[in-house]
């Protein structure tokens, strides 16, 4: 008599497949501008400057922020009425 598949040992498996989609969805949603833009909001502090060093438009920056932050699914840095 062959017993019963014990479902707990599913679910970290099942875990470890969502989790390597996600990682997979992150990869090819972000790209080389998203991370200079990570790496220029560190250095800058705010969105204003961070857009006048890459060139852009500051409703450019916040968007691309967001995608970031979507594709995290969190948010990565705190925002302030002053910047």
């Amino acid at each position: 008599m062959e017993r019963p598949k014990d479902k707990s040992s599913e679910l970290p498996q099942r875990r470890d497949e969502q989790a390597r989609e996600r990682l997979h969805q992150l990869i090819t949603r972000l790209r080389y501008k998203h991370l200079r833009l990570l790496l220029t909001l560190a250095e800058c502090g705010n969105l204003h400057r961070t857009a006048e060093r890459m060139a852009m438009s500051q409703p450019a920056a916040t968007r691309m922020l967001a995608e970031i932050e979507n594709a995290f699914d969190c948010r990565l840095f705190e925002r302030h009425p002053r910047g």
